[in-house]
């Protein structure tokens, strides 16, 4: 089974024909995003990267109108693939919280947390989190059991780590008087923000106001040369997702266990999100034509993009208090403030549903073929 090495938060696209993770550039030393380790919820919540070392966050406190206002990033980096492909990002920063520094300049590595207002016009002064992403499951995976294997042991406690997470951020952190969340992530933590978004919701305030923000994080379910359906569908069964999911998914297909699966993919989970969702997604989005559709060929390209934004309407956009950015350029994450759909750009549009509540525009669509290198621009 072929190994991705997916994102430092913004894109390290690496061959996923490499054997073993590596390749991403380091994260930055000196920032004001500190680390912290969650050893406390080792036992109690079990949150374990996969080589048993305890999960952490970085966190930046906000400042003047953002003291109380918070965004928080799930880190991407594709997921496991099987037992092998596990134990070799184990000892990577994929799979461990070895080696990371004591803080971080969360600035420099991508636009999302950027303290420029000409960038991150609305958030540019909130409280950041950074969630290191070392559990290979999108934060979703609960088996009590580890897996021994070349004398090692792996665990797989994405779970553990998002609660704990939580948890230490409500009462350490002041998350739990929070007046504003933004819930986000892109790639792998494009699909933990679909994923966990309601939760996040649950465990908050009642009075806080709460939006999730996915960047390329609807991976179409298709199984094309890649194989890309059967790992995900090994990786639910072997993680023990179930109870890392969306509960409404969940329980609407109790009575079809065959297919529970499917609530680890976003285009099944959208339907059941009951919290406002503002998803930012390419058509023909630079990870899933190579990984999932498998071919070069622009007809099959533009065919699956097809599909990929009547699937995105369905199934998302047709929600309540959904929005939905879907540009046509060949990238994967990222484009936070580059990209321009008419005279808009994403923290605009994002800025405007926000505000909202997802009254304004919900659907921004850039309905060009592929390849469309003026997409990008």
């Amino acid at each position: 089974m072929k190994s991705v090495c997916g994102l430092f938060v913004v894109l390290c696209l690496v061959s996923v024909t490499l054997a073993v993770f590596g390749g991403c550039p380091d994260p930055k030393e000196g920032g004001e995003a500190s680390a912290y380790y969650l050893n406390e919820y080792e036992n109690t919540l079990g949150a374990k990267c996969l080589d048993g070392t305890p999960g952490m966050y970085y966190h930046q406190p906000g400042v003047g109108s953002g003291v109380h206002k918070w965004y928080i990033h799930h880190m991407g980096g594709g997921w496991c693939t099987n037992v092998e492909d596990c134990y070799n990002r184990a000892h990577s920063r994929l799979g461990s919280s070895k080696g990371w520094p004591s803080s971080m300049d969360l600035d420099a590595e991508t636009n999302y947390f950027s303290g420029d207002p000409k960038i991150n016009p609305m958030m540019y002064n909130w409280n950041k989190v950074y969630m290191v992403y070392c559990d290979g499951s999108s934060f979703a995976g609960f088996n009590n059991s580890a897996t021994s294997y070349k004398g090692m042991n792996i665990w797989f406690r994405g779970r553990g780590i998002l609660d704990a997470t939580i948890d230490d951020l409500n009462t350490k952190r002041n998350l739990r008087i929070a007046t504003d969340v933004v819930v986000s992530g892109c790639s792998a933590g494009g699909l933990a923000t679909y994923l966990h978004l309601d939760h996040w919701a649950s465990k908050l305030d009642q009075g806080a106001k709460v939006v999730g923000l996915p960047d390329s994080g609807f991976f179409m379910d298709y199984e094309g040369p890649p194989n890309y359906q059967g790992y995900m569908k090994w990786g639910y069964s072997y993680f023990n997702v179930t109870s890392g999911l969306n509960a409404d998914c969940v329980a609407a297909y109790a009575s079809k266990p065959s297919e529970s699966w499917k609530c680890y993919f976003a285009q099944y989970t959208s339907p059941f999100i009951r919290t406002p969702i503002f998803a930012l997604q390419s058509r023909f989005d630079a990870w899933q034509i190579p990984e999932i559709l498998g071919s070069r060929d622009a007809n099959l390209i533009n065919v699956f993009g097809q599909n990929l934004t009547v699937t995105v309407i369905n199934n998302l956009l047709n929600r309540p208090r959904a929005g939905v950015w879907l540009d046509s350029c060949y990238h994967h994450c990222g484009g936070w403030p580059n990209i321009k759909i008419g005279n808009e750009d994403m923290p605009t549009a994002f800025e405007q549903f926000y505000k909202t509540e997802g009254r304004a525009r919900k659907f921004y669509f850039q309905d060009q073929k592929y390849p469309c290198a003026s997409c990008c621009s």
